[in-house]
């Protein structure tokens, strides 16, 4: 038997983000926790653990605090009935947070039967309780322990319940998912991808090759159905992590080593916390991965091999024409559909810069108006959003649309917007005919679709909770960017590439298009950053693009272009234009008028550091106002990298 480090991390809050986070009777369910008499006051995450048999890695630690288990339990429950009766001196409170309190080692006997937990700790509450039973979340398949935790026993049943280890597993089968594309690859399509992706994954799997390392590593599988979050940061855990053996908390690895124990600060007193008042420390933490043995090297083996394929240079085809809107804003590429060949659109896409395609209307069938929406959706219940003021406001499908010419709504001329619909449920699912249209209609197909060779997404088994790309409709009564004006969607990043579709809109005349973009440069974001910090100090935010909190108007784009030298590539949409922006663009929309618009997501390899990036700076926002990760970016590429490679060998 081994030996083993225990203990583990804090899961923390987010806000749903743009409805992608699709649930499952499986999937993460985060919430809010406050502190309860058990002294949790933490983030839960539900998760649901499968069973299994295996190796069985015992629960001693080295460097304990040189206290009983069995001691330390009794002091706690001591002082937590003087608590109650106002007994406890200041000395003693003072003494509830101090090292004593960490809770130590839990051996297990070496016997030749131990017992598998495969039930909740609800159902055995003689057993020490995980987190997430503690605050009773088990009903939603949260426990921590089931089919992990082992314990001696006796005539089929566990004994010396405060003396435990964890089962060591790895999967009995390769995860194989075969996606159909929607054009057949060629050796030197996959060999592009492969070498794109290359250098990125390369560092990912070398921080998981230095925490595999870890002597008392213990392997789990892969678990279908489940997206796990980081309990500090709610970036999704790939493979390996740290875990509290008494909570049961996760921590993701970038957390683990950037935690300073000696730091007071709010941010690493939530990673610290325990329940029942007790802390986290490093040394106590479990290391545990979802990698089988060897699977690490022989990724990197591979990825070397392809490291050291050169990659073309970008090569232009084609004279691209240019148009600039304002002389404070930079030339943007704008053409019809069918001048650019995908292998164009490839060499323009690694240069990372938006750009828009007209003419792409003419590949859809059905009538993308206000009429057919009231038709077929009359009657379903949504959700609008103020522009101006940020409300909600609860209506039927036809409410909205049937004064949309005329912005009107309830007898009242407003800003509205019907946001990311359908917000939960799948777009091919909850609009299908819609979705067949849209997805034929789409340019660059091996990027843009679902089934792209291109859109790493692709490959994702459907097992294992795919990341929710879109389709997405976003419809808007009118807005203004003139001063005072709140625009229709405010500055904001994606975490991923997107294309944008005009599929409708009511005539103006007046306007240069129906729909304003301004798109930014992904080397500019920091200078916009500090612009919107200077320019709005009374906020008192620590991301504003993030964040979501600005409109630049006219006026204040110009003092961005004259003052900071950033310059937003200005766009005029109409209906049938598609408006690409790449990952890290930052971007806002005004509806000059009522519009509605279908956009969707894609991960393609050209801009996958652009998406890590995006993905760090979401898990380093403050505690409070946390955005869960639903794009799982390294799962992406894990199970992109491994289909390509099984394809490359065949």
């Amino acid at each position: 038997m081994s030996v083993l480090e225990n203990f583990n991390p804090t899961k923390t809050q987010t806000e749903s983000t743009r409805g992608r986070n699709r649930r499952s009777k499986t999937a993460v369910n985060y919430r809010e926790v406050q502190e309860s008499d058990d002294g949790l006051d933490d983030e839960d995450m539900s998760q649901q653990r499968d069973n299994g048999n295996g190796q069985i890695v015992d629960g001693l630690s080295a460097g304990a605090e040189n206290i009983s288990p069995q001691r330390k339990i009794g002091n706690i429950k001591r002082k937590k009935r003087s608590r109650k009766t106002g007994s406890l001196n200041k000395k003693q409170k003072t003494s509830t947070k101090s090292s004593a309190d960490l809770y130590g080692p839990l051996p297990i006997s070496q016997t030749t039967q131990s017992w598998l937990q495969n039930m909740s700790c609800q159902r055995l509450r003689q057993l020490p309780q995980c987190q997430s039973c503690i605050i009773r979340q088990a009903s939603l398949g949260s426990c921590r322990f089931n089919g992990f935790r082992l314990f001696d026993s006796q005539n089929g049943k566990p004994i010396n319940v405060d003396q435990y280890a964890f089962a060591s597993l790895e999967d009995a089968h390769e995860i194989v998912f075969e996606p159909s594309f929607t054009t057949d690859p060629s050796d030197d399509s996959r060999s592009y991808a492969m070498r794109i992706i290359a250098p990125f994954f390369h560092d990912v799997l070398m921080q998981e090759l230095k925490h595999e390392q870890q002597s008392t590593i213990i392997r789990r599988p892969r678990e279908k159905g489940i997206r796990p979050l980081c309990d500090t940061c709610a970036t999704t855990i790939f493979s390996g992590f740290w875990f509290c053996y008494v909570c049961g908390k996760e921590f993701c690895l970038d957390c683990y080593d950037e935690w300073d124990e000696s730091c007071i600060e709010k941010y690493h007193e939530n990673l610290q916390r325990c329940s029942r008042r007790r802390k986290h420390r490093k040394e106590h933490l479990i290391p545990l991965t979802r990698f089988k043995s060897k699977e690490i090297s022989e990724l990197l083996t591979r990825v070397c091999e392809i490291e050291k394929i050169p990659l073309t240079p970008v090569v232009l085809q084609k004279s691209l024409n240019f148009q600039q809107a304002d002389q404070w804003t930079a030339p943007v590429v704008q053409v019809p559909v069918d001048i650019l060949s995908e292998s164009d659109f490839r060499s323009f896409w690694r240069q990372g810069v938006p750009f828009m395609l007209h003419n792409v209307g003419k590949g859809f069938k059905l009538n993308w108006d206000a009429d057919y929406f009231i038709q077929h959706y009359g009657k379903t219940e949504c959700y609008l959003v103020n522009c101006q003021t940020g409300a909600d406001i609860q209506a039927t499908v036809q409410e909205f649309f049937e004064n949309f010419k005329e912005g009107i709504f309830r007898g009242k001329t407003q800003n509205l917007k019907l946001k990311d619909w359908p917000p939960t449920e799948d777009f091919s699912t909850a609009f299908p005919d819609l979705f067949e249209d849209f997805q034929q209609a789409l340019p660059f197909p091996s990027y843009t679709r679902r089934t792209g060779y291109y859109n790493l997404n692709s490959r994702f088994p459907p097992d294992y909770l795919v990341p929710d790309l879109g389709p997405k409709m976003y419809i808007a009564y009118p807005s203004s960017d003139d001063i005072g004006g709140k625009g229709t969607t405010n500055l904001h990043l994606d975490m991923t590439d997107a294309i944008n579709i005009m599929v409708h809109a009511v005539e103006n005349p007046d306007k240069k298009g129906c729909a304003v973009w301004d798109i930014f440069s992904a080397l500019d974001t920091d200078k916009i950053r500090r612009f919107l910090l200077e320019k709005f100090p009374k906020m008192n935010c620590d991301d504003p693009i993030h964040r979501q909190q600005h409109y630049l108007t006219t006026d204040q784009l110009k003092e961005l272009s004259y003052e900071y030298g950033v310059q937003s590539y200005r766009m005029y949409q109409n209906p049938g234009d598609a408006v690409f922006i790449p990952a890290g663009c930052a971007h806002q929309v005004c509806n000059l008028s009522s519009c509605i618009k279908v956009a969707c997501d894609f991960v393609s390899p050209e801009n996958v550091s652009r998406c890590a990036v995006l993905t760090d700076e979401s898990r380093r926002l403050a505690k409070d106002g946390k955005r869960e990760d639903v794009l799982q970016l390294k799962n992406i590429l894990y199970f992109a990298w491994k289909q390509m490679d099984r394809e490359s060998r065949r």
